[in-house]
């Protein structure tokens, strides 16, 4: 007599019988609750026939990428990069809000990276997108589950990594640039923009300095701790104030806000700073620094907020401050970031190179031999 044929699809864990099995291209993962082997088969063997007979008790609709993208961002609403990711979604939410989470691949995506390259967009700011989107399909198939158990989706794709190159360059402006910038742009802008240029801040860390941040000193420089909380890199900072900085602070208290930097009506900015007010003014100073000077040549047009954070890293570096000074003041926990934010200019790296002129010795002769190092001194 043969041996009886067990079925596949169950694992014991705990004493207790379990379901693991695809079912109609559908992964069914439960428990049975029975401790008998015999008994875990008669409840699968239940599960799989109301399966097949498409008993809607059974059947929870297709979960769409709109439904998992609310979901993921309602549940991670206290995530500090939240703002930035919920305009992610936004760009892809055209393409793939109806769509069932098991529809999304490379090839479902691949118009819209296609569009973001022919907008001249850089490659990393469409990796970034297409990171946030692989984030919510993770959650979908990792954390969130159906009525029955399952997870919403049963594999999360891959996405090939873009890899066209930036198609911008870092921007740093002049004074005369800046000068056209804060003409063109509204009062309220003027004085962030000026505030982050003298204090190298980034975008949401200017948007979220409270007044309960103010350090108290005795010196009286006007200082704010910012905790790690709303910083990139989990690290507090402390942002040292000039007499630029001070005034634009200074004029805004008794706001009858928490927010040093808050809206007309006292709240949080939590838009961006990057908003039409921004992107009209930056072509308005291009427009004016033609008049002004003659010249087309200047990037306004395509300045960026945190580009004034690279001017700040950028005049520092000027004015001869060391790169670990930079680099504290960025609040950077590596200096091969500062170097990125605080290039040397080509007189200071002559005069670095030329520093080594020291060093030479006479070229060996046929006649001579080579004057040894130690006993050259050079002739000034």
């Amino acid at each position: 007599m043969g041996k009886r044929k067990k079925m596949s699809g169950l694992v014991k864990r705990d004493g207790v019988w379990h379901i693991d099995k695809q079912i109609n291209g559908r992964r069914i993962c439960r428990t049975t609750g029975e401790t008998e082997r015999k008994a875990a088969e008669r409840v699968l063997k239940v599960l799989m026939s109301e399966l097949n007979s498409h008993d809607s008790s059974w059947h929870r609709p297709e979960i769409s990428f709109g439904e998992a993208a609310v979901k993921w961002a309602t549940d991670n609403r206290d995530r500090k990069s939240i703002d930035r990711d919920i305009q992610d979604i936004k760009l892809v939410l055209p393409l793939l809000e109806n769509l069932p989470l098991r529809a999304i691949h490379q090839r479902t995506l691949d118009p819209f990276i296609q569009e973001r390259r022919n907008a001249g967009l850089a490659s990393s700011t469409v990796k970034r997108t297409l990171s946030t989107v692989t984030r919510i399909l993770s959650a979908a198939h990792t954390v969130y589950r159906d009525d029955c158990g399952s997870p919403w989706l049963g594999s999360i794709p891959k996405f090939l990594s873009p890899q066209w190159g930036e198609a911008r360059e870092r921007v740093v402006i002049s004074i005369e640039e800046q000068a056209c910038l804060f003409d063109a742009l509204s009062e309220d802008l003027r004085d962030i923009a000026n505030f982050i240029l003298n204090t190298g801040l980034r975008e949401r860390e200017a948007r979220t300095l409270r007044w309960d941040m103010q350090e108290n000193r005795r010196s009286g420089e006007l200082v704010f701790k910012l905790p790690g909380t709303v910083r990139k890199n989990d690290r507090d900072l402390l942002v040292f104030c000039n007499d630029i900085a001070s005034e634009i602070v200074n004029k805004r208290r008794g706001n009858g806000s928490d927010w040093v930097f808050a809206k007309p009506d006292g709240q949080k900015r939590v838009a961006r700073l990057s908003s039409s007010g921004w992107r009209s003014g930056r072509v308005r100073a291009k427009r004016l620094f033609k008049q002004r000077y003659g010249s087309g040549g200047s990037k306004l047009d395509q300045l960026k907020v945190h580009d004034l954070r690279h001017t700040f890293g950028e005049r520092l570096r000027e004015q001869g401050i060391n790169m670990d000074t930079c680099g504290d003041l960025l609040g950077h926990t590596g200096r091969g970031v500062t170097a990125h934010y605080c290039r040397a200019k080509s007189s200071e790296l002559v005069n670095a190179v030329k520093t080594l002129e020291w060093y030479q010795v006479p070229q060996k002769s046929r006649t001579r031999d080579v004057i040894k190092m130690a006993s050259y001194r050079r002739s000034s």
